[in-house]
């Protein structure tokens, strides 16, 4: 099984893509990853920091392994790197492709025809780049969750009444409305009932709104 060797170089969350020539000896046309062949004796991560030098100009100063993808030419495994170069050194083309792009990592923005490493590997980077953004929103309605528990509790250690030894008692007349309250749908609540949960869900609504995604 020979190996393969790409770079991925993200900036501003844009991905760089290189276009092979039409005279390429493989995937002529093709959008792809920085990369080529690992020469014997060479580290993989050795190989991507070559091939993206030769192939763009630019100098890689650290290579992180993200993952093997199978290679789209038979009997080659691709080894992906994540590569941190300079931010203001430019882009300069090697003789084997004759276009460069930073390119959002949807979809819809994909530059065609594209090898199939390298359109996994973009989906990855979206995924990725969406994660942090889930995150706030998630954070954020889980402090909210954490709120309304609080009161709720709150609200049922002040209908009861604490013992010596620390438990609460609640009183019938308590435990009778809440058990109706959790046997009854929604929609046959009293109105105002039905109310108190408007608010709640107007409480998650602001918080969903309230939160940059």
């Amino acid at each position: 099984m020979k190996t393969a060797a790409l770079a991925l170089v993200v900036r501003q969350g844009k991905v760089l893509l290189l276009r092979r020539g039409l005279t390429a000896p493989t995937m002529p046309g093709y959008w792809g990853l920085p990369g080529g062949n690992v020469e014997e004796g060479e580290e993989p991560s050795a190989a991507a920091l070559r091939e993206l030098q030769e192939e763009s100009g630019l100098r890689g100063t650290k290579a992180t392994h993200i993952g093997s993808f199978p290679g789209q030419v038979t009997g080659f495994t691709c080894e992906v790197f994540r590569v941190d170069v300079p931010k203001d050194e430019a882009v300069i083309l090697s003789f084997e492709h004759d276009a460069a792009e930073w390119v959002p990592p949807e979809e819809h923005h994909m530059p065609a025809p594209m090898g199939s490493v390298t359109r996994d590997v973009m989906k990855q980077v979206e995924i990725t780049s969406r994660r942090p953004k889930n995150m706030r929103l998630i954070e954020a309605m889980a402090a909210e969750a954490h709120e309304s528990w609080a009161q709720w509790m709150e609200y049922l250690y002040s209908k009861s009444t604490k013992n010596p030894d620390g438990s609460v008692t609640i009183p019938a007349a308590s435990v009778e409305r809440w058990n109706r309250q959790m046997d009854t749908a929604y929609d046959d609540l009293p109105e105002g009932e039905k109310e108190s949960d408007r608010e709640e869900a107007r409480r998650y609504i602001r918080v969903i709104m309230g939160t940059p995604l």
